[in-house]
């Protein structure tokens, strides 16, 4: 059997790892779940013809649902795509195919809400756009040999053993939180992009790097605690958790990001933030045995 290349084993266990940690399989899930549920409804209305949204043409937003809208059999079209990608995500045997065929009519919308400035729709979307990314990543192995085809890869299923439950965890904790510090910087560039917005100030730089901290000081405790399984599996709950307070944060934002400046919004949800990851590395406390490992 041919050796892995570097990158192709880092992938390949790092893919295995976040497949063995049983939370990451119901986030998966619930990523589905929530793709599906979301653009049923919106396929459904566009399939059967009627209008999507009842804002006056002479809003860009609506000008340009208007014309998409009279496209006719493009509009159904759309329509009829999302509703299938949908059903083909909620049937485990296929949501491999409706995570793909999901993943460019998510980052259409994502683009055209970022383009035509949807207040507040962005922060949905492009959320969204992360979650159908994480459904195509989950299913790596089953597109690594078009990659292998590409890069000289193997063409089998991923050679690296199975983890042990330490290795899993730490790597599911690794992308729980690179995801929460992914949602915190995307939300503050949405901000940053509204034509009413004054250019990059030093305080906004320093109020990002403030919301960081907790995720970069936490990161210290995920890369410590992979030597001891007890720590490492509570180090999951604490960062699935920090990861819902960054998306929570995100919607949070839609609410006062237009009238807030961008140092002003980011300056106390990282409290909250900090609270949960000193929380964590309480409840984690690596035993003296792992610390020394490490």
């Amino acid at each position: 059997m041919p050796t892995a290349a570097p990158l192709e084993a880092r992938l390949d266990r790092l893919h295995r790892s976040v497949r063995a940690a049983p939370l990451m399989r119901a986030f998966a899930v619930a990523c589905r779940l929530a793709l599906a549920l979301a653009f049923l409804p919106s396929g459904w209305t566009k399939l059967a013809g009627r209008r999507f949204t009842q804002i006056g043409v002479e809003h860009p937003i609506g000008f340009f649902f208007e014309a998409l809208y009279r496209s006719g059999p493009y509009y159904r079209f759309i329509g009829l795509v999302q509703v299938l990608a949908a059903i083909l995500l909620l049937i485990p045997r296929t949501a491999t195919l409706g995570a793909w065929l999901f993943l460019p009519i998510v980052a259409n919308v994502a683009v055209v809400t970022v383009a035509l400035n949807f207040t507040g729709t962005v922060f949905i979307t492009v959320p969204m756009l992360l979650a159908c990314t994480y459904l195509v990543l989950w299913d790596y192995d089953r597109f690594k040999p078009v990659l292998g085809s590409a890069f000289g890869w193997s063409m089998g299923p991923c050679v690296i053993a199975s983890p042990s439950p330490a290795e899993a965890s730490t790597a599911a904790s690794s992308v729980l939180v690179g995801g929460a510090a992914v949602v915190l910087v995307g939300a503050a560039l949405l901000m940053l992009w509204e034509p009413q917005r004054p250019t990059f100030a030093p305080l906004d730089a320093a109020a990002l790097a403030w919301a960081l901290s907790p995720l970069a000081a936490w990161a210290l405790v995920v890369r410590r605690a992979r030597y001891d399984e007890r720590a490492a599996g509570r180090v999951v709950w604490v960062s699935a958790g920090l990861l819902a307070l960054a998306l929570a944060t995100g919607v949070a934002w839609t609410v006062v990001h237009q009238t807030a400046g961008v140092a002003d919004v980011l300056a106390y949800p990282p409290l909250v933030l900090w609270a949960v990851a000193l929380a964590g590395t309480v409840w984690v406390r690596p035993r003296r045995a792992a610390l020394a490992a490490a």
